[in-house]
């Protein structure tokens, strides 16, 4: 489980697109999140990790105005390490299906 030190929930750096199929008509909702590579602190976990943008670049990341793309380029990096905090949880986690308060539950060797 990977968290702000803060508490504060995360807001990743993220594209949606709203287009129509041109075969089918149909309305297409799209969404992704934007990654970088991965802090020191992710490295062990994975090479990438999300954009995780502090509240002082929310608006400038969701200007659809903005056409910077040098700019919004700079956001495009990790994390500081110092800012987060991992914490192992059961493998619950592990199964799609499963949902709620016990992906958070805490390690306590392989039980799921």
């Amino acid at each position: 489980l990977i968290s702000l030190r803060s508490g504060e929930p995360i807001a990743m750096a993220g594209l949606w697109e709203s287009w129509t199929h041109p075969q089918t008509a149909a309305r297409i909702r799209s969404c992704s999140i934007v990654t970088t590579r991965g802090n020191d602190l992710m490295k062990p976990i994975h090479d990438r990790m999300p954009v995780l943008l502090p509240e002082s670049h929310w608006d400038e990341w969701l200007d659809r105005s903005n056409h910077d793309t040098e700019a919004l380029e700079r956001l495009l990096v990790p994390a500081p390490s110092s800012q987060l905090v991992v914490r192992r949880v059961s493998t619950f986690v592990s199964n799609a299906r499963h949902e709620g308060p016990d992906c958070q539950a805490p390690y306590e060797g392989d039980t799921a």
